[in-house]
């Protein structure tokens, strides 16, 4: 069953298969909790809460699945819709973005403790830059930048042009490269002495 495609599995999950909805979860639970996790939620459990409820509203709406629609595009706009929905009700603030970026910062078992400690660094630094971003182009980055998804997806997700997709993940780029620029001239600098 895992080769049948998403919007395939999902008709058959509207017509009354449950196994079809389990290898949809299967497929999609971690890259919602991490989408979640890294634009929306800094806290594990919470994010994990958000991940299931998620995933209940897809339960709860399956009859407004549109099958000529991509799943994930869909899957994705209801957790970015559940998201914005809680942080609505609770004015969260986006000062921390948590560990999507981790795998970013550990290239090398092997290096010393002082390059660990800088590159610790530099992932706090990365993490509150892109936290720091405008809730729009977050969100962006991150689904293009940690979850892969093209130009297009992230357009319908997002409600807007691929165009506009481009030119938010560019000044989402530019911001960050603004911010961690100069630490990063200053590690090579240090580097070489």
């Amino acid at each position: 069953m895992n080769e049948i495609k998403d919007e395939a599995l999902m008709t058959m999950f509207c017509s009354g298969k449950t196994e079809a909805f389990q290898v949809l979860f299967e497929k999609y639970r971690n890259r919602i909790f991490r989408f979640i996790y890294g634009a929306y939620e800094r806290s594990p459990s919470q994010a994990e809460d958000y991940t299931q409820e998620v995933f209940l509203r897809v339960i709860k709406n399956r009859e407004s699945f549109n099958p000529s629609m991509r799943f994930s595009t869909w899957l994705y706009t209801i957790a970015r819709n559940y998201c914005l929905n809680q942080l609505r009700a609770k004015t969260a603030n986006f000062e921390t973005l948590v560990d999507p970026m981790e795998r970013l910062m550990y290239t090398d078992a092997q290096s010393d403790v002082s390059e660990k400690i800088i590159d610790k660094e530099l992932g706090v630094l990365i993490r509150q830059s892109v936290a720091a971003l405008p809730e729009n182009l977050r969100v962006i980055f991150i689904l293009r930048e940690i979850d892969g998804l093209p130009h297009a997806g992230i357009a319908e997700i997002m409600n807007t042009t691929e165009c506009n997709v481009r030119t938010r993940l560019h000044r989402a780029k530019k911001q960050l490269q603004a911010i961690l620029l100069p630490y990063l001239e200053d590690k090579n600098e240090k580097h070489r002495r």
